[in-house]
């Protein structure tokens, strides 16, 4: 086939119709291209998605065991919106326990201020010292935070509340 010249192109429906034959199956002996059924294809993203709500759904159930939802609606619809945090935040949370102690409770909580929320807060409620608490978060940085910060991008915060 050759290619027609610059000169020689127009704008519009007067385009050549397309060669029979795509250019990487010229390049590349033995590939074979097998047509698609479009509607195969809807039903697989359809099932793809259903099993990613499914996920999702089971991942925001294992946090609701693990952490007290503050404004529950806003921190569903927070992790709706950053689907990615939840399975960060379940990582986290065996470390926040060996840290915080296993008795600690744990909180997710959205704080507004002007415009929609940009993080999540993942608190530990802390009864003890404020020095302890700061020294628990230190360590919980150390071991397991600042190896994973990237996977949250900037949008959980790891804190202590003091009771």
């Amino acid at each position: 086939m050759s290619w027609p010249l610059l000169s020689d192109q127009t704008s519009g429906d007067r385009w050549s119709q397309p060669g029979d034959v795509m250019l990487h199956e010229r390049t590349q002996p033995g590939v074979e291209i097998v047509p698609i059924d479009e509607d195969s294809v809807f039903e697989s993203l359809e099932h793809q998605m259903a099993q990613q709500e499914s996920e999702f759904a089971d991942a925001v159930t294992r946090l609701r065991r693990e952490f007290i939802f503050v404004n529950a609606a806003p921190v569903r619809s927070f992790l709706k919106a950053h689907r990615a945090l939840a399975s960060v935040l379940l990582e986290a949370t065996a470390p926040l326990r060996e840290c915080f102690g296993v008795d600690t409770p744990l909180a997710l909580e959205i704080a507004f201020e002007d415009g929609p929320a940009t993080a999540i807060y993942a608190l530990a409620i802390w009864a003890g010292d404020a020095s302890e608490s700061r020294a628990a978060l230190n360590r919980f940085d150390e071991i397991w935070w600042m190896d994973n910060l990237g996977k949250a991008g900037r949008r959980i915060v790891f804190d202590y509340e003091l009771i």
